[in-house]
């Protein structure tokens, strides 16, 4: 591991030249960017220094780990793994420090589990990177909450699944069709009874077949359709 302190020479290097006002501004300026962006990220944010001591969090990285922000910033960053996994993960982590790898992704191929302050304990997905400032680097680990994905993915295929069903019993006929082409991606057996034509033969052709040739199709309203601008609702032979 590299000590962040500058080796001593015969001769050092002179000292830096104080920052103009301008300078205090700009670095003010880019701190209240930072911390901004830090602010408005879905995904928890936390910075460690080379002691492992956390200097810096956002509130989803607060709320992800059952504690305050306050209390959060200054906590050595091993509390916050479980018990089982702290020796492993430690030295995974020392060697990412002792790379010279910009990132990483944690865990490898596995989901990483971190301890929330009431001892429960929580899967993410964990990745790491690093930042050099006058010989110091600080490594920012961005933690996605897996137990909030993975409800709202199993959320989104019980709406998939109702909409199949419904798409499928339903005594309306529906399809869904291709916006361009206007070809029939699927059809549903209200569809097939309405038109007289099986799926099969359906799911060959477009829309416009079935238009008769006095009604065609008004491109200026299915544009609109298309764009999200206005209904196209007709009735037709």
């Amino acid at each position: 591991v590299q000590n962040n302190e500058a080796a001593v020479s015969e001769s050092p290097a002179p000292a830096p030249p104080p920052l103009s006002a301008g300078d205090v501004l700009t670095l003010r300026l880019h701190e209240a960017q930072w911390r901004g962006l830090l602010e408005t990220a879905s995904e928890a944010i936390v910075t460690i220094d080379r002691a492992l001591t956390v200097v810096a969090a956002n509130s989803a990285a607060a709320g992800l780990l059952g504690v305050a922000v306050e209390d959060l910033v200054g906590s050595p960053a091993v509390r916050w793994v479980p018990e089982h996994y702290r020796e492993g993960d430690a030295l995974r982590l020392a060697e990412f420090m002792a790379s010279d790898a910009a990132a990483k992704r944690l865990g490898g191929r596995r989901d990483v589990l971190v301890r929330r302050a009431d001892g429960s304990e929580v899967p993410v997905r964990a990745a790491i990177s690093r930042a050099r400032a006058n010989g110091w680097q600080l490594f920012t680990v961005v933690l996605r909450d897996l137990e909030s994905v993975r409800r709202a993915e199993a959320a989104l295929l019980a709406s998939e699944q109702t909409l199949a069903a419904a798409f499928a019993t339903h005594s309306v006929g529906m399809v869904k069709m291709d916006p361009p082409s206007r070809r029939f991606l699927a059809v549903n057996p209200a569809f097939c009874r309405l038109t007289g034509r099986d799926e099969a033969t359906l799911l060959t052709m477009r829309a416009d077949e079935l238009h008769h040739p006095d009604d065609p199709v008004d491109p200026q309203r299915y544009g609109a359709l298309l764009d999200g601008s206005a209904s196209y609702q007709v009735e037709q032979r």
